[in-house]
């Protein structure tokens, strides 16, 4: 029986695997019909877990540690190395959270805390919703909400991601021969979401300005800013998202 979270009981879990059903099709369902539960999958590290209050990704805990704070920090080049290497002894010589020892050596502000663990916190959930060929379990209702720190973020880039991550290049190029010399626009320019969350820069932003008239595929394939692949993956998240109009050749 395919996903449908609408008729799942609550406080039940479903059982599937992601060949026969992507991981963008059950985020889809969840965040379309904005169900509350926990997303899982298994990988050889142990349980990661996605979690959506209403339909909305609130929080991410995965197997493995990935992008921690200290290095999230100085990679963005909000800490310097001093700075880093103070706050790491700190960190080990006691119980309080890296955020907190970092904002007690004056090196970040509270916004920008927050702003780090949001930008974690997103890389996490990429990585969460890249993962292809394992069996994940979607168990419904707010008793499955625990464990986690939360820290809401926007579906439409996780959805975009996991589109990503199952488009290969054979895949993307018959996405574009499928409208042949079709014309397409988007419906409507706001991805939901800022440019960035999707790892989107200018040329991106011109590529989705010229969606707003018609172009023939073609069009925007050749003399477009984005390589072909890019092009097709944008589009078919247009499409997925009902946010594509397609005219007769």
């Amino acid at each position: 029986m395919p996903f449908d979270p609408t008729t799942q009981a609550d406080e039940a879990t479903y059982e599937g695997h992601l060949d026969q059903e992507p991981m963008g099709s059950v985020l889809s369902q969840v965040i379309r019909h904005k169900v509350t539960g926990r997303l899982t999958i298994r990988d050889e590290q142990g349980q990661n877990h996605l979690f959506l209050m209403q339909g909305r990704p609130v929080g991410v805990v995965l197997s493995q540690v990935l992008h921690p704070l200290g290095q999230l920090l100085l990679e963005l080049g909000k800490v310097d190395s001093a700075q880093f290497v103070r706050a790491q002894r700190l960190i080990g010589d006691g119980e309080r959270l890296p955020g907190q020892v970092f904002m007690e050596i004056g090196a970040i502000t509270e916004g920008e805390l927050k702003e780090t663990l949001a930008i974690q916190a997103r890389r996490k959930a990429q990585r969460f919703v890249s993962a292809r060929g394992v069996a994940f379990e979607f168990s419904k209702g707010l008793s499955f909400l625990t464990g986690f720190k939360s820290t809401p973020m926007d579906g439409a880039p996780l959805l975009y991601h996991a589109l990503s991550a199952r488009l290969d290049a054979a895949a993307r190029k018959a996405f574009l021969q499928k409208f042949g010399r079709q014309q397409v626009r988007a419906t409507n320019a706001n991805l939901g979401a800022p440019l960035d969350a999707f790892g989107f820069g200018r040329a991106e932003e011109r590529f989705l300005g010229r969606l707003t008239d018609w172009h023939t595929v073609a069009e925007l394939d050749q003399f477009g800013t984005l390589p072909g692949e890019d092009v097709a993956l944008i589009l078919a998240h247009l499409e997925g998202m009902g946010q594509l109009e397609v005219a007769p050749p």
